[in-house]
């Protein structure tokens, strides 16, 4: 199978027409964002009704479309202009209270000595966005060692800070929550998938640190940013927040903080070459972020297709089609491909499965290839949701409303 029908596959992870105008919107200037302005109202009807109706979490991005529209001196809907200002004052309020109590946190863990690594969104306000209020954070994400999990959850117990609303799942995520309700991610792995999961130690050889309100903690790298932002998109479950693609954006714009070289080896060392590929090229055709075109070649290039990366491709496009079978062997651009689906959906490999789902020994092999082939029998005719597991982390918790 060629890199090229890999690519075609990989492309449905990609947002569709409607979203893509919607994510020009939010990052072009001028006379583009105003024509992709037009072409978004032209397809959408009413904007009111239509985030009224959302269910893909794309409200969350009108406080940064408000700004981009006074920008661009777009003539916008008055109805339409009155829930931009709306968004702005509600996620202004709500900031105020995030930011609170994401300093508390931050505050009592470095204050008890604990090693913690902020991951985006909060990540990137600062540097990137510069104005809370543009960059909806839905938790705080903190990087830990699993030798650090215990300590973390003890210290902010012990101060009566949070407690455990879900234990730590296969890939290391769990969840706090404080008696208001703001939750606390911790993440022992940076990959929903085990098989491209970044390697640590060149990763915390290259933090930084950054300064949130007087509080100085330490993130990734921007090269680093940039690799766990595309990397969590493409391994995302169902129609995904479209934020990552405004933070890939931004970190692209401050390019010359990008390591390409570095990049390229996380990318060579994880085999994710192709969806990166696929993820950058979509920002740079579509919303002109600069991505140098020799990175886009090296990235398909490096790129080895083992039977083992192309079952992780697979599963990365059947989390993001929400395991719709039918529509995903439509969309399988050539024969081997829809074969290699059709293996994946029914008979995974026994590493696979060990892997990415922890089912090992004969008996629970066993019972999971009898489950998906009675499933496929009786579904034959569309063969679609065979279920598998999904991650933990925020593409797992997209779209659950939280207080904070």
């Amino acid at each position: 199978m060629s890199h090229s029908s890999w690519t075609r596959l990989l492309a449905l992870l990609l947002p569709d027409e409607t979203d893509r105008l919607l994510l020009k919107m939010c990052t072009l200037e001028g006379e583009a964002c105003a024509r992709a302005t037009g072409a978004w109202l032209a397809a959408v009807g009413s904007p009111t009704e239509y985030f009224r109706l959302d269910r893909q979490c794309h409200k969350r991005l009108l406080p940064l479309l408000a700004g981009t529209m006074r920008q661009a001196r777009v003539d916008l809907p008055e109805d339409f202009g009155a829930v931009l200002r709306a968004a702005e004052l509600h996620e202004t309020l709500r900031a105020r209270t995030f930011q609170r109590h994401a300093l508390q946190i931050l505050d009592t863990l470095l204050g008890a000595g604990i090693d913690v690594v902020l991951l985006p969104g909060v990540a990137l306000v600062p540097r990137h966005y510069r104005d809370w209020p543009l960059r909806h954070c839905h938790d705080l994400d903190l990087w830990v060692a699993e030798r650090d999990r215990t300590a973390v959850e003890g210290v902010l117990a012990r101060d009566s800070v949070c407690r455990q609303k879900a234990p730590a799942d296969r890939r290391g995520s769990s969840i706090l929550e404080t008696e208001s309700g703001f939750q606390v991610a911790l993440h022992t792995h940076l990959s929903p998938m085990h098989l491209l999961e970044p390697p640590r130690e060149a990763l915390l050889a290259r933090r930084r640190s950054i300064v949130l309100e007087g509080c100085r903690v330490d993130t990734l790298g921007d090269t680093d940013l940039l690799f766990y932002v595309c990397l969590r998109a493409a391994c995302s479950v169902g129609r995904r927040s479209l934020r990552w693609a405004c933070d890939a954006v931004r970190l692209l714009d401050s390019s010359p903080a990008i390591d390409w070289e570095h990049f390229l080896e996380t990318a060579r060392i994880t085999g994710a070459g192709l969806p990166l590929s696929v993820m950058l090229g979509f920002l740079s055709g579509e919303l002109g972020a600069v991505v140098p075109p020799a990175v886009m070649q090296r990235l398909t290039d490096e790129t080895a297709l083992t039977p083992e990366f192309a079952e992780a491709f697979c599963h990365m496009v059947a989390l993001n089609q929400n395991l719709h079978a039918g529509r995903l062997l439509r969309s399988a651009p050539d024969l081997r491909i829809r074969f290699a689906l059709v293996r994946y959906l029914i008979f995974p490999s026994a590493s696979f499965l060990g892997r990415e789902r922890g089912l090992t020994g004969g008996r629970a092999l066993s019972g999971e290839y009898l489950r998906r082939v009675r499933l496929a029998t009786q579904r034959v005719a569309g063969l679609h949701r065979l279920p598998v597991a999904r991650p933990l982390g925020n593409e797992g918790r997209e779209g659950e409303e939280r207080r904070v």
